[in-house]
């Protein structure tokens, strides 16, 4: 019996192996098809953080492809995340379900889930993800044609500078003024950069 547990395990990460190498090689159906397989071969021999990593790598790949399959993969990312308990998981989880949503172009789904991931990770201490996180959700703002919503939403965030860590600030002061000055506010920009010299 542990024997045959060992080798689904086995099975299930060499699949998932295999299906990221296609991926690289750009072969989709072959990556698919063994991304499949190591989600059955897992299933026998149920390994959380073996299927967050499955699922995470099929999300990943389906958005690509304009399949709609990537939104339930994404979302059982998430509750895996949650259920190791581990910050990190959870954070890169939560992460990248904003960011498949950024790709997918649903910059609605973007505003109402990265706020939340945004907490999360500075939660963990993870100040650079949440600036990655940070960014999407202005993008999304400046995207559906708001770009003072976009600059109010990266404004709101200056009160918490101190959560974002001294590398995440660095992150925040170099995201923040070049976003502005996209937006053609350099006004706002300028006083950006004077805020994190003071």
């Amino acid at each position: 019996m542990f024997a045959a547990a060992d080798a689904h395990a086995a099975a299930a990460q060499a699949a998932l192996a295999a299906g990221r190498e296609f991926w690289f090689q750009e072969e989709v159906a072959e990556s698919l098809e063994a991304l499949e397989f190591g989600r059955g071969q897992e299933a026998l021999d149920p390994t959380p953080a073996l299927e967050l990593e499955l699922v995470q790598t099929l999300a990943s790949i389906l958005v690509v492809t304009e399949d709609a399959g990537w939104e339930g993969y994404a979302e059982r990312a998430v509750e895996l995340a949650r259920g190791l308990e581990e910050d990190e998981l959870i954070a890169r989880a939560m992460g990248t379900r904003v960011e498949l949503n950024f790709r997918a172009e649903r910059f609605g789904d973007v505003m109402r889930l990265a706020p939340e991931a945004i907490d999360v990770m500075l939660g963990f201490d993870r100040g650079g993800e949440a600036v990655g996180s940070l960014w999407m959700l202005a993008q999304a703002h400046a995207k559906t044609g708001d770009p003072a919503a976009a600059s109010a939403v990266l404004h709101s965030y200056l009160a918490r500078r101190g959560e974002f860590g001294e590398e995440g600030n660095r992150d925040l002061e170099q995201m923040g003024a070049e976003l502005l000055r996209d937006l053609g506010r350099d006004d706002e920009a300028a006083r950006w950069d004077v805020t994190f010299s003071a």
